[in-house]
């Protein structure tokens, strides 16, 4: 059951890096936001900026949020590692009964 629970967090800090990495890239993106706005001259430029203000704080946020998750996921799979090393420490007793052949009854 450790097994399957540090494969997963493994999973999931994969996906994490990904999810970091796409957000670093969007913030990015977002703290230049004349530049989205000069594509078009027909909108309101002062709405658009706001807007884009907005969805910068809240890709701020889930930034953020995937930081701790990250470092959470981090400490689960430390602490699953360990549990994983300790059980490998127990050593496993195996009984051998050993049967003595049954002699077959000589006829004479």
């Amino acid at each position: 059951m450790v097994t399957i629970c540090l494969a997963m967090y493994v999973v999931s800090l994969l996906g994490l890096i990904v999810s970091i990495g796409y957000r670093i890239r969007l913030l990015l993106l977002y703290s230049h936001p004349y530049i989205i706005i000069s594509r078009d001259d027909y909108v309101n430029r002062d709405e658009v900026y706001n807007h884009v203000v907005q969805v910068a704080c809240v890709e701020g946020m889930l930034f953020a949020s995937s930081l701790c998750v990250f470092a959470f996921l981090i400490f689960l799979s430390i602490v699953a590692r360990l549990a994983i090393k300790s059980t490998h420490t127990h050593q496993i007793i195996v009984q051998h009964i050993v049967t003595r052949p049954q002699r077959e009854a000589t006829s004479n």
